[in-house]
Parts: C-alpha cells; structure tokens; sequence
C-alpha cells in the first residue's frame, strides 16, 4: 500500500495495515511489489467484492464488500493462506486459481456453485465469479484478483418457483383428494434440491392422519393426540425433528386445509445445507398454499358429483311421487268428468248453469292434462315407454296438428303460419308422443307472444327432417338458455299470458325428441323471439325394432288450455284479458288479479253480489286500477305473469296512496314458508287454494271492516297530528281555546264541541250531541279527545309560564337600567324597547358612569342569550364594569378585565360591549369595543357615519383579548349614537342594509332635539318582522 493513498480503504485498510505481514510469505508492506500495492488499492478503494490470492499459497487479501460473503471467516482469512481457511471448498476453488496462476488466462463464469461454510455450518451458495491474473514486473502471475457478486438467492428462488409450478400443475383438476395428495408427493420428488423428502397425510373421519403414498421409513398412519405440529391449529410452517417421521434432519410440517377446514399435513425436509430462513419458509408455506388449493377443488368437485347425484335421485323421487298420485287421480276426475258431461247434455240446463259447468269440465281436463304429463315422464324414467313408431308423412301430420290452434291464436289477434315442404321420405314417429311435442311448443308460443304470429316448418337438411317452431314474443334471457329443458325448471320475469304451469313441458319435448333419435336446440334473444329446432333422421334403424307397428291412440289434448288464456268468442266481455268492472250494492271497491280467466270469472261471480269488483289479469293492472282510483281491498293471485302478487304487495305498500289498502293473496302453496313470505311481504291474509265461497267471502268481509276501521283510525291520527301542530303554534290562550274546539268537532264528526277549564286548569273537550263510538283499539273517542285535550292543556301551561317570564324578565331588565344623570356641557338620552315576546327579553343595556375630571363613561351591550338568566347576567356584568371603570375609565383596559371576569366563571358569559369615555368640556373622546356595532356619529352640520377600528372579539370568547382604545375629537354640536343590533337586523333585513338605514333616518332627524331623535329612530323597529329588543343611548356635546 502507498502512503497517502486516495482511499483509506475502511476497516480492511485499517486491518491490512496494522497487520504483521512479517510473518507471512508476502513480508513487511513496504517490500511488496508494486502490482501487489497497486492491485490492494483498487480492491480498497472498490465498493465490489473483491479478494486477492497472493503467492504460492494464495495468501488473503480482500476488500470490505467481501466481508458479508465469508460470515465467520472474518477477520481470520486475513494474511492466512486460502487453502487453509476455505478448506470445504479447496477441491472447487485451489484447481480454478492454480489454471489462472500457470496460465495467466483469466476465468468467468455465472452462478458458480461453492459449498462454503460461514455461518457454521456448510452452505450451498452461488456467485457470479471473475478470477483474473495479476501480472509482476517481470511477467510472472503473481497472485489471482477475485472479482465475485453472490446470487444465491436469485438462484434459489427461481428453483423454488420453478418446483411451485411443478406442483400446481401437477395437483390441478384432480378429482379426489387422494389422487391430490400422490401428485402432490410426485411432483415434490422432482425438487429435492429443496425438498429433500415430501410427505402428504391426510386427516381420516377417526382423526387419525393416513400416508398418502407409502415411504419406506415414514410411519403411514399417526395420530392427532400425539400432538403433531399442525395438526390443529397451525397457520404457517412448524420445524421439528425429522426422527418424528422416521426421517432424518429437520422437518417443516404445514397444515392442508379445504373448503370444510383442515384435510392433512404436508411433511416437508430441509435441505441441510440451506439455511430455514424467512424465503426458505414462505416457499414452504407456498408449497402448503398449492396444495390446499387443490384440496378446495377436489371438495368442491366431489360435493358438486354428489349434489348431482343427490339431485337426481330427487328428481326421480318426485317423479315417482307424483305418479302414484296421478294414478289415485284418474279415478274421481273420471267421476268428475262424466256427470259434467251429462250435465251439458241435459237440456234443461240454463246459460249460466251451462257456463258454471263448461268452466269445470275445462279445468277438470288441464287438471288431466298435468296428470298424463306426469305419467308419461313416469314411463320415460322407467324405460319403458308405451311407444309404436310407424312410417308418417312428418310435414302432412304437423301441419295437421298445428292447425288445431289455429283458432286459438286468430282469438289472440296474432298469425299461425304453416311452411310444410314435402319430405324425400317418411319419418318414423309415434304419432301420440309428437302430438305432444307439437302441441307443447304452440303452446308455449302462444303464451308467450303477443304481437306478431308464430311460424311452424318442415324442410330436408342435411339427410335430415327439421321442424321448426318460430315465433315473434318476448325471447328468452341468454343464462336461462342452459337450463331451459331442464325438468321443473320456469323462466322468471318473463312476460306471458299466464303464470300456469308445472315447469315439465319443454323437458318433455326433450325427451320425446330423444326418444326418436332426434335433436332440439333452442335460438332466442331477449325481445328478439325464440326458434326451437328439431331434427329427426329418417328410417328406422336408429328405433328399437319391437316398437315398430301400428300407432298407438291418439292423444286428444288440443288447444283446450290455451283458450283459457284468451277471451270467449261468444262472450268476448266475460272472458277479456283487459280489466273489467262490475257494480255492486255496497259501496266498497274490490280489485281481483289473476291470470287464469276460469278463476278471475269465478270470484267476480263470488264477489260482485255483494260490492264493487274490478278484474283485472296481472299485478301491474291492478297497481294501476288501484292508484286510478280509492280500493277498499285488493285480492291478488301469487303466480302472476309480469308483476307477480308478492311484487304487488311490495309495490302498494310503498305507495303512500295505496299503503293502508288490505291485501288477500290467493296462492296453491300451502307450505307455512310460503305464506309467512306473503304476510312479511305486507299481506293481511293468506288464502290457500282450494278454498269455499264461504270461507273467501268470510274473510273479504273481515278485511273490509278492518279497512274501514283502519280509515277512520288514520284519519283520527292525522287530524290529532294537526292538531299538535296548530296547537305548538298556538300564541294566545284565546287561539288555543279556539283550536280545542276546532278539533274536538272533527274527531269526533260531532256538529259542536265544549271546551271547558277544570279547577286544575286543565282543559276538558266533549262533544256536544253525539254518542261515543269505538275506534280501532276498542277504545271510545273519549281516548282522542283526551289526547286533544292534554294538547290544549299543556300549550295553554306553556303560554302562561311564557307569559310570566316575559313579564319577569322585562321587569328586571327595566330595574336594571340606570338613571341617566345630568352633565354639564352634555345631553344624555337612553332608551329601552322590550322585545314582544318571551324569547326576545333579558340582553341589551345600557349604562352612564360618572368618573373624576368631569369625565363621563357611556356603555352600551348585549349579552348572549335571552330570558331572566341572560336579564341576571346583565347586572352582574354592568356592575362589574361600574366598579372597573370607576378604578381606571381606559375603555380598552375596561374590556380587558370584564374579559377576565367573563372567562373565569364556571359558567363563561358572553356579551358584545361598547364602551366610551368622554370628556364634555374638552371633546375627547376614546373607546373600545367588543364585538359590538360601531358608534355613529352625526356631526353638527347634519352629516352621520360611523367609526371604525379599535374591535375586538366579544367579551368571553378568548381569554387572553387585547383590546384597543381608539381616540377621536367631538365637537360642539355633534352627536353620538350607542345601540344594539336589534334596531340594524330583523328577518327581512340584514345588518349591512339596515345600518343604512339608521344612518340615512339620523342624518334626516339632526335637526331635532335628542330625545325627540331617538323616538324617531325607535320606530324603525317593526315588531312583526323583529321581536328583539333594543337599547339605544345618545349623547350630544352642547
């Protein structure tokens, strides 16, 4: 090293140069060669990590980068030779200086694997190294410059990140948790550069912990009372020794957790040679983190089979259930549907008899109609369907079949259009089964068109049939698509003629298409329409061959359910889908809804005898008919197309027109959930079907007395509610007793009402010439009128006690104002005006206060607050400030100490203050205010204004205020003008505008004498507009 070197070199330059070189092969400093000298002070000098190899025996140099790098070999690698102290790695490093040292070639390379022990032990390690050759004089290699950069830890996190993929790519989309946990154990058998061993248990419905693949020394089944870290409640990496697991070193044992909790443990070995540092952990928790995530899927797989399963067996279940009641069915709608006939056939029966009749025979057939879907589902999940399949003309029999809406959709005002191309060749059907099919899908059509037509096709394609089923209505929802041949499954919130149905009809078809060998798809958008597609192949090969023969009996449904949905040709009024009114002898009004029309026709008959009924087929007609006009009860099916009867409920409840209207919703759901959602929704009854004629008009009539007494009970809330609010408004005991009998007359609807003072002063209201009727709680209308009459007491104690206090305050208010003296040289006037009612009394003041020198102290305030306690603290101020301006009359040091008398109370006053000190034979004047408004001056030739400066916050507000005294002249003739704000503010005026005003009203009165001038200004004071009082004090330099 050089003396005087440009760098010092830190704690290496230090060490190097306290160091004994003497006894070591390189000598004393000052002998070493200069390449050696000069190659020291660079690596000093670098911020690289650099050390030098010196000599035969590679003596060490280095520089204080490269301490982090040998841990514990600082500070004794210093001066020693190298073999000697990186002896764990001599079998690497000795032959990579040697090739250097002979050759004079330098050597690089990226990432260099050493296993170097610094920290106690040995340590797998990475650097980035360039050894390069330094040269002596005479061109021999000296030494070996070592230039390193570790990247152990860039090189260890890739290959942790790498063995992360590894394992979620190999345990993603298992099935089960097992097949999770061997590929987990796989997939960590490729990382045993960091894993040495894993290990997958998993938790069993004992609590006992399984291996997941076996090991040859690990355990394959423990227990969780042994205590196993993890086990439980472990959130993170756990160490213990590996002997627990028949497994040599330290282990990490992490939980396994899923969606129902914890699954198992993962047994993780330490690479020995690795120190278990946080990234070490937190790769091990990343490995635990794959592999629950995993186990979360294969949970969740594995619930969602058996849901499916579950679902299925369910499905089936109901199906069954279903028919073996169908089956007990057949037997009385037989005996129902045999005497109806019998009955159309008689001919004595009368129209309205025959209508009766026609509407049950109607709905006793679609109640065999549900049944027969049932059975034939039945027969489709049994295997066995009762099927024939024989040649037919497909286009000539659908075309036949649809045909048979035709009247059915022209009753509708829509198109049924028929493109039945001829076919190359017969298609082979059971003619029974595409009835159904055919008929299902016009069905639906029809239910769900409303302008526009429907259009049904049968073309070749493809060596196939296609039939199609188009039609111009409302279209279906895209997420509704999937699941739309689904068994049970009904599209919500879409518009329809009817809310009728089982949910199977589409599910049906599906499966009748199946069972020809054929396909239906479905094309809609929502507002767009809808296409059902159906291919069918031709031929027979694809049917089983002993099904084939003659056809089976036809299957006589028709369009008989779908007439239900439109109106009667022969009665278009009875039977319209629009809203129908019927009068009746009582005046309350009934809104029915209901979609089916057999129904809605039923409880008009029932109804319109005995009130007024309105009908109308869905929720959204009858939100609008009852905000139309007054309803006394609203009678609405649940299952309704558009606005179904909960929405209705939801929707006249929020209405504040139609909130107090009673509801009745009509509903086949018999399940207490069903009617609990109803009467949570804002129904007052629930009336499950099918119900008596009796029963429904036994609660009708319930219902509409409970609206009547409701009425009257809302109309006695509301007027006792304006009662209240006249009566707080109420300014005179005259007013009050007015309003008491106002009132007491309309609840009671009596033609007159008394009202009358007890001993107690209270007020007693009676009606005069009606009887007491009872209202909604079984009470009597003496309960209003007691409300009413407490009311009118407790105002008319209100005005007294206001009254009193008024008075009180104003007299103290007047006790405590002074006497104005006489000055000489001087005109003093004060005035004070009391405010007109109890709220306006108690705060403005004034005071004149003789002081020695023929002085005189004017002060005029207003104290914060109103009434006898803001009148007390008046006196209590004014007094205080009598007694401060007496010792020292400086205005600024007056307010200063009324400040502090005003902060230091337990109870702080606040007050804005004016005070002025005046000296009449001289005309000095000074003064200091307190947030108070500034004094006018009106000069001797006429001319008013204000004066400004020397404020200061009001008294109170801050405790330490430094108040100013301001000084000015006054001459002879001029006047000045102290007063309060309650001259300069009211409600119609702000203050600005209104000291305008009083300066422009003191300019015009200079000519009269002072006393006259302040009665003039007093009457700017308008009492309507400003209740407050006011203080005003003038003085006149003479």
């Amino acid at each position: 090293m050089r003396k005087g070197s440009p760098a010092s070199g830190g704690e290496m330059g230090g060490r190097i140069r306290e160091h004994d070189w003497s006894a070591t092969p390189l000598g004393p400093i000052d002998r070493w060669p200069e390449p050696l000298r000069s190659a020291v002070d660079i690596a000093l000098s670098s911020r690289a990590q650099i050390v030098m190899f010196w000599g035969a025996e590679y003596t060490a140099l280095y520089n204080d980068p490269y301490i982090p790098t040998i841990g514990a070999k600082h500070p004794a690698a210093l001066g020693r030779p190298a073999e000697e102290n990186w002896s764990e790695l001599w079998d690497v490093l000795g032959p990579l200086l040697d090739r250097v040292r002979q050759t004079g070639e330098p050597f690089w390379a990226q990432d260099h694997p050493f296993l170097l022990d610094r920290h106690g032990f040995v340590e797998e390690t990475y650097f980035d190294v360039s050894y390069g050759p330094v040269h002596l004089e005479d061109g021999a290699v000296g030494g070996v410059l070592c230039l390193v950069s570790e990247t152990t830890g860039r090189v260890l996190s890739e290959r942790r990140m790498r063995a992360v993929s590894l394992l979620n790519a190999a345990t993603s989309g298992t099935p089960t948790r097992h097949e999770v946990a061997k590929a987990a154990m796989s997939a960590l058998a490729e990382a045993r550069a960091d894993v040495p061993f894993g290990l997958v248990y998993l938790l069993g419905d004992d609590g006992d912990l399984r291996l997941a693949v076996p090991h040859p020394t690990a355990p394959e089944r423990m227990s969780t009372a042994d205590g196993l870290p993890g086990t439980t409640t472990a959130a993170s990496a756990t160490t213990t020794p590996g002997e627990r697991f028949g497994l040599p070193g330290t282990v990490v044992v992490l939980p396994v957790t899923g969606a129902t909790g914890l699954q198992g443990l993962l047994v993780c070995g330490v690479n020995p040679r690795l120190r278990l540092d946080g990234p070490y952990q937190e790769f091990f928790e990343l490995l635990a983190v794959g592999v629950s995530r995993a186990m979360t899927s294969a949970e969740t797989y594995e619930r969602e089979r058996l849901e499916a399963r579950t679902l299925a067996e369910l499905d089936s279940a109901k199906t069954a259930f279903f028919a073996a009641v169908n089956h007990e069915l057949r037997t009385p709608l037989t005996l129902i549907l045999g005497p109806l006939e019998e009955l159309l056939s008689a001919p004595s029966l009368g129209p309205e008899q025959q209508d009766v009749v026609r509407t049950a025979r109607r709905n006793a057939l679609r109640l065999l109609t549900l049944v027969n879907d049932v059975l034939d589902f039945t027969s489709l999940d049994s295997g066995l369907p009762n099927a024939r399949y024989q040649p037919t003309d497909l286009a000539a029999q659908t075309a036949e079949l649809a045909s048979v809406f035709r009247s059915s959709f022209e009753s509708a005002g829509l198109f049924l259009r028929l493109e039945a191309a001829p076919l190359p060749e017969p298609v082979h059907l059971d003619r029974r089964m595409w009835e159904r099919v055919v008929f299902n899908l016009l069905s639906n059509a029809l239910k769900h068109t409303f302008t526009g037509g429907v259009t049904v096709g049968v073309e070749h394609g493809e060596g196939r049939a296609v039939v199609t089923v188009s039609d111009t209505g409302v279209g279906i929802a895209e997420h509704e698509l999937p699941n739309l041949f689904q068994r049970f499954h009904r599209v919500t919130g879409s518009p329809s003629r009817s809310h009728e149905g089982t949910g199977i009809g589409l599910a049906l078809v599906r499966e009748l298409v199946t069972l020809h060998g054929g396909l239906v798809k479905v094309d809609s958008a929502l507002g767009g329409g809808t296409t059902f597609t159906i291919t069918l192949p031709y031929g027979s090969a694809h049917l089983p061959q002993d099904r084939l023969g003659e056809a089976a009996t036809p299957y006589e449904r028709g369009p008989a359910e779908t007439a239900s949905w439109l109106p009667e040709p022969d009665d278009p009024g009875a039977r319209s889908s629009a809203a129908v009114s019927v009068d009746g002898p009582a005046a309350e009004r009934i809104i029915v809804a209901d979609d089916n029309a057999d129904l809605r026709d039923y409880l008009v008959r029932l109804l319109s005898p005995h009130w007024a009924v309105t009908a109308v087929p869905d929720g959204v007609s009858a939100l609008e008919a009852a905000r139309e006009r007054p309803v006394d009860l609203v009678v609405a099916d649940v299952m309704m197309p558009g606005m179904d009867g909960l929405e209705l409920v939801r929707r006249l409840r929020a209405d504040s027109v139609t909130r107090s209207v009673p509801i009745m919703l009509l509903s086949a759901r018999a399940g207490k959930e069903e009617s609990l959602t109803g009467l949570i929704a804002g129904a007052d009854e629930y009336l499950v079907k099918p119900f008596s004629a009796r029963e429904l008009l036994t609660r009708v009539r319930g219902l509409l007395r409970l609206a009547a007494v409701r009425s009257r009970h809302n109309r006695r809330l509301r007027e006792l509610t304006e009662a209240a609010l006249a009566l707080n408004e109420a300014s005179s005991e005259r007013e009050v007793l007015e309003l008491a009998e106002k009132y007491g007359r309309l609840l009671t609807d009596a033609p007159e009402a008394a009202v009358t003072v007890t001993p107690r002063g209270n007020l007693l209201v009676e009606p005069v010439g009606v009887a007491p009727a009872h209202d909604i709680a079984g009470g009597t209308v003496d309960t209003v009128l007691g409300q009413l009459s407490q009311l009118a007491s407790a105002r008319m104690r209100d005005l007294q006690q206001l009254e009193l206090e008024h008075r009180l305050a104003t007299t103290l208010q007047l006790a405590l104002l002074p006497e104005v003296p006489e000055i000489d040289g001087a005109s003093i006037v004060g005035r004070y005006l009391p405010g007109n009612d109890e709220a306006s009394v108690g705060g403005d003041w004034y005071d004149v206060i003789r002081v020695p020198c023929g002085e005189v102290v004017l002060v005029i305030g207003d104290i914060v607050g109103k009434g006898v306690r803001a009148a007390a603290s008046m006196g209590q101020m004014r007094n205080a400030l009598r007694a401060y301006a007496l010792e020292d009359p400086d205005p600024g040091r007056i307010l200063g100490r009324l400040n502090r008398m005003a902060t230091g109370r337990y109870d702080r006053m606040h007050a804005t203050v004016l005070c002025v000190r005046l000296s009449p034979a001289m005309g000095e004047l000074s003064y200091a205010s307190a947030g108070h408004p500034p004094i006018l001056v009106c000069r001797a030739d006429g001319k008013a204004d204000y004066l400004g400066g020397a404020l200061a916050p009001l008294v109170g507000a801050l405790e330490s205020t430094t108040f100013l005294t301001a000084r000015t002249r006054l001459e002879h003739g001029d006047r000045l003008l102290l007063y309060t704000d309650g001259i300069i503010e009211s409600r119609s005026m702000d203050i600005l505008s209104g000291m305008a005003r009083l300066r422009a009203l003191t300019a015009r009165t200079a000519d009269l004498d002072l006393e006259a001038q302040l009665e003039s200004l007093l009457g700017l004071v308008d009492r309507e507009d400003n209740p407050d009082d006011v203080a005003l004090l003038g003085f006149a330099r003479i």
